[in-house]
């Protein structure tokens, strides 16, 4: 299972300063990068402000990602009791899940690798993610 999770925090503005925006950015990933460790998944990648992840659990694929998913949001309440972000937005987040065939491995030159999926199946993950957002 494919797990692609986007912050949907607003992106940094002046008012609210760099400092402010990387605890914001840091309690959105102690959410959804926790759930999935919590969940014994693996975080592959932070993608910006968006999380990438699989879950191995090969005979109960949708169970082992669909806890994260309500694991997540619960986080954050955990998270020094804050539920808001700096800015007092709420923390919000997109999850697409999806589940295929990935390459995975190592990708990029020889002075900076990166263990990673790629395949059709992973940009589906993306993608549905990106439907959360209407």
């Amino acid at each position: 299972m494919i797990w692609f999770c986007d912050s949907a925090t607003p992106r940094r503005s002046p008012e609210l300063g760099r400092r402010a925006y990387l605890r914001q950015l840091n309690r959105s990933f102690y959410c959804m990068a926790g759930a999935v460790l919590e969940a014994n998944g693996e975080v592959l990648r932070y993608i910006g402000d968006a999380v990438l992840a699989i879950f191995s659990d090969r005979w109960r694929p949708g169970r082992a990602a669909s806890e994260p998913c309500t694991r997540a949001p619960g986080r954050g309440a955990g998270a020094r009791g804050q539920r808001r972000n700096p800015d007092g937005r709420r923390c919000a987040t997109g999850i697409g899940l999806h589940v295929g065939d990935v390459t995975y491995g190592n990708i990029g030159v020889p002075e900076r690798l990166e263990f990673t999926v790629i395949g059709a199946a992973a940009n589906e993950a993306a993608r549905i993610e990106g439907m959360t957002r209407s």
